[in-house]
C-alpha cells in the first residue's frame, strides 16, 4: 500500500473501504495483539465453530484486529453494527 498523503487520499481509500462493506452481514471484530496472551486466538475458533454449527456462516464475519484500548479487559471483540 502507498503512502497516504493528504486528506482528500484518505477520504478516498476510506470510502472505497466502506463501499465494499456487505451491509447485511454482522461483524465480530476480535483483537488479536496483546489479547493473544489472553484466550483471543481460543475465543476466535470458538465464534467460527459455533457461527458454523448455527448455520450463521453466510450473516456474520469474524475479522482480527488490532488493539482496541482496553486492554485490561482482554480478550477483547465488538460486533458491527449492533456496537457491542
Amino acid at each position: 500500500m502507498e503512502r497516504i498523503l493528504s486528506i482528500g487520499e484518505f477520504e478516498w481509500y476510506r470510502n472505497k473501504i466502506l463501499a465494499q462493506e456487505d451491509e447485511g452481514k454482522t461483524h465480530v471484530l476480535v483483537c488479536m495483539t496483546g489479547c493473544r496472551a489472553y484466550g483471543a486466538a481460543e475465543l476466535r475458533a470458538a465464534l467460527e465453530e459455533e457461527i458454523k454449527k448455527q448455520g450463521l456462516s453466510g450473516q456474520v464475519e469474524i475479522r482480527s484486529t488490532g488493539c482496541h484500548g482496553i486492554c485490561a479487559k482482554a480478550p477483547v471483540m465488538s460486533i458491527d453494527p449492533l456496537g457491542v
